[in-house]
């Protein structure tokens, strides 16, 4: 970029309508999962190769990487293979991560770890280049690109292994107050994009999605306009008649009904052919969202701590929401990382024990 360049820009720019510079810009919509998995399918059949693929996505990823960042996962997912079973062509998804970077200058990875969504592609990208098929791929570009992600998410160099770095869902939590400052995790933040005042007031009725409360707040998932909830006050009594708790926080029902979700996702779900036993189970957690709330249901405004989805499963105990949670990291870990470890949360089973000095903890300590 030089001066005759910016000057023959800024040339351009003059030209153009400025009301449309001083339009405020379209909400990024929340795709439909079946449309990511099509338009997925549909891109990796047209590309004559993994590295041709990736000429195509790397400046979308670097244009907007919010806009793209669903696609990209999905991308990488059906290129892996294993989650879909087509497991022959896992050698194309180390491939393709290496034609992204190779594509991508330093200040433009760094870029992308600054914001959610760049940072969970760039995690993505990780995981591809750390454990994927590498038979494809020569080992010095192979080298190169971890080196290159590695730095731009700051992660910690393995200790064990020189010029390796420990994965970014590595957490080494403190065990004692000694320690504290030892926690190894990625040394970037992801930031989302903030919303103004304004901004994050419940949009009017006319302008909010179908379901939405008119009153609440907003905020910003992944580069997505998202209703969080209203804010109300809730209070227990004793068996006195007496205040003895009162909380306050988010308390939303939901929009999407687990009676109509189980009905169009049945074959996904696996009700079709199922036992007997299982339908049965499927219909009674249907059957009970009426009172408990639905699948995208949200409340803090409890002494559960936070409660979410259609039997309301809370994070004061180990049964209910890290059980939950420990599952969608097993079924689905790109998703789970999407959404969760990259804010540096992981799960992990915690066994009881006799033993006097166990004291089983969460990983990691948080952020």
């Amino acid at each position: 970029m030089d001066r005759s360049a910016l000057t023959e820009w800024a040339a351009a720019i003059s030209t153009v309508d400025q009301t449309i510079l001083d339009a405020p810009a379209t909400s990024l919509p929340i795709p439909a999962p079946e449309d990511t998995r099509g338009s997925a399918e549909a891109d990796i059949a047209a590309a004559a190769g993994a590295d041709a693929l990736a000429e195509i996505w790397a400046p979308q990823i670097v244009e907007n990487p919010f806009a793209v960042v669903f696609d990209v996962v999905e991308l990488f997912r059906q290129l892996r293979g294993d989650i879909y079973g087509n497991l022959p062509r896992a050698g194309d998804e180390v491939e393709f991560a290496v034609g992204l970077v190779a594509r991508m200058r330093d200040f433009h990875l760094e870029q992308l770890a600054f914001a959610s969504a760049g940072n969970a592609i760039l995690r993505r990208l990780w995981r591809a280049l750390d454990d994927g098929d590498t038979s494809t791929v020569a080992n010095a570009d192979l080298s190169t690109a971890r080196e290159r992600v590695a730095r731009a998410l700051g992660l910690a160099p393995d200790p064990n292994a020189s010029g390796f770095w420990l994965p970014p869902t590595r957490w080494h939590p403190p065990r004692t107050a000694a320690d504290v400052l030892d926690a190894v995790g990625p040394s970037v933040t992801p930031h989302e994009l903030p919303l103004t005042d304004s901004q994050a007031v419940a949009k009017r009725s006319n302008e909010k999605v179908p379901g939405e409360p008119t009153g609440g707040r907003r905020g910003m998932v992944l580069g997505r306009d998202m209703y969080v909830c209203p804010f109300k006050l809730v209070s227990f009594k004793n068996r006195a008649g007496k205040i003895t708790y009162v909380y306050s926080g988010p308390a939303f029902r939901g929009r999407v009904d687990p009676v109509s979700f189980a009905t169009r996702h049945a074959a996904e779900i696996g009700l079709p052919g199922g036992t007997d036993l299982f339908q049965r189970c499927v219909r009674v957690a249907t059957q009970i969202a009426g009172n408990e709330g639905f699948l995208d249901a949200c409340r803090s405004a409890d002494r559960g701590l936070i409660s979410t989805g259609m039997q309301q499963w809370s994070m004061h105990n180990n049964n209910e929401m890290t059980v939950l949670l420990h599952r969608f990291q097993d079924r689905a870990w790109d998703h789970y990382d999407l959404f969760f470890g990259m804010w540096g949360s992981a799960d992990a089973s915690c066994w009881r024990t006799r033993s006097p000095t166990h004291r089983p903890r969460s990983t990691p300590p948080g952020r």
